[in-house]
């Protein structure tokens, strides 16, 4: 039983290797290129939930800062507040809504076929 799932593993792998390479590679620089994006986000956020505002400063920096300190609370809310796979339903989901032609799967699939995998020719 293991032999046979060896072997097709095996075949697989002889067949689809650099399918399975590049795959890998767009996943780990996604994956740091939004771990950096996340960083910089961050720490912007920070920053500006940390600007010192008396009252004694004048009125359009207090509602500046008062208006960027609102929407950095609903961004960190809503982000930090609903689950992942809900978020990535949601962008999906709209996408569709948001194209003038309404072809949510099709258009999301070849979105996403044109920008990952752009040099690939196979057909499936």
């Amino acid at each position: 039983m293991f032999a046979q799932l060896f072997s097709d593993i095996a075949s697989l792998w002889a067949k689809y290797s650099a399918v399975y390479l590049t795959g890998i590679a767009n996943t780990l620089i996604l994956a740091v290129t939004a771990t950096l994006i996340g960083c910089v986000i961050g720490f912007l956020c920070g920053i500006l939930q940390t600007i010192p505002c008396g009252p004694n400063e004048n009125i359009v920096k207090r509602v500046l800062l008062k208006l960027i300190r609102i929407i950095i609370r609903a961004y960190v809310e809503i982000f930090r507040g609903t689950p992942m796979i809900l978020q990535a339903v949601f962008i999906y989901l709209l996408q569709g809504y948001l194209d003038s032609e309404y072809h949510c799967c099709v258009h999301q699939y070849r979105s996403v076929y044109g920008r990952i995998r752009p040099r690939w020719n196979h057909e499936y």
